[in-house]
């Protein structure tokens, strides 16, 4: 009879050291994936840092070429073929 009831304890402790193997794994994992995640967001932010000048740079040219663009065809935007307004009925 003690045969059986070791049996049984054993298969017990082994169901449960196989949930616990199983929750440890997962804790690892998302361990590993918040490590991974912080370190991407910190190489980003130090390669944000490191060319901040040449963002700024691309930025103001991108806003410059933006303004002339605007003021090249302000005179330019809305009426009919050739710049002249369109006239209702005679299309």
């Amino acid at each position: 009879m003690s045969g059986l009831i070791h049996a049984v304890q054993n298969l017990l402790t082994a169901i449960l050291n196989t949930i616990l193997a199983f929750f440890n794994s997962l804790i690892a994992l998302f361990t590993t994936v918040l490590n991974t995640v912080y370190a991407l967001v910190r190489e980003t932010g130090s390669f944000l840092i490191n060319n901040i000048l040449v963002i700024g740079v691309v930025s103001a040219a991108f806003i410059g070429y933006g303004a002339y663009m605007q003021r090249a065809q302000q005179g330019k935007v809305g009426g009919g073929g050739a710049g002249k307004p369109i006239v209702a009925g005679k299309n």
